[in-house]
């Protein structure tokens, strides 16, 4: 059985305001729930490493001056691209796109992806993991 590392616990999903809140109230207590090590909550270098490609590609994006149009969506399809290969995931949300990283490129032990999120009058860019 693989050693869980960081908060990600995958039946939950992305996000859960309820979980958070009961985090918030003790990390120790929320750790020893979910079969977590509160020693291994730091960030680990795959994450930072995840955080650098998604701040390449929001420095990218915001240098390209996309719009919501087809020549940017172009431009946009090349430098997603260059920073997270060519079977990133790409969702729509008001307002503009988010990108993610291939889950299926990493590892059975960790699972931090870049993404980036374009609202077509700045960018985003952080980690999910």
């Amino acid at each position: 059985m693989t050693e869980k590392t960081g908060l990600f616990i995958q039946a939950i999903g992305e996000e859960n305001a309820e979980l958070g809140r009961k985090f918030m109230d003790s990390p120790e207590a929320f750790a020893k729930a979910n079969g977590l090590d509160p020693a291994k909550l730091n960030c680990p270098p795959q994450a930072h490493a995840a955080m650098d490609r998604a701040d390449a590609l929001g420095k990218d994006v915001d240098a390209a001056n996309i719009g919501p149009d087809g020549a940017s969506m172009k431009k946009l399809e090349g430098i997603v691209s260059k920073h997270f290969g060519s079977d990133y995931d790409v969702s729509l949300i008001p307002f503009g796109l988010k990108f993610r990283e291939n889950i299926g490129k990493q590892s059975a032990e960790w699972t931090a992806t870049g993404s980036g999120t374009i609202t077509f009058r700045g960018t985003d860019s952080d980690v999910d993991g």
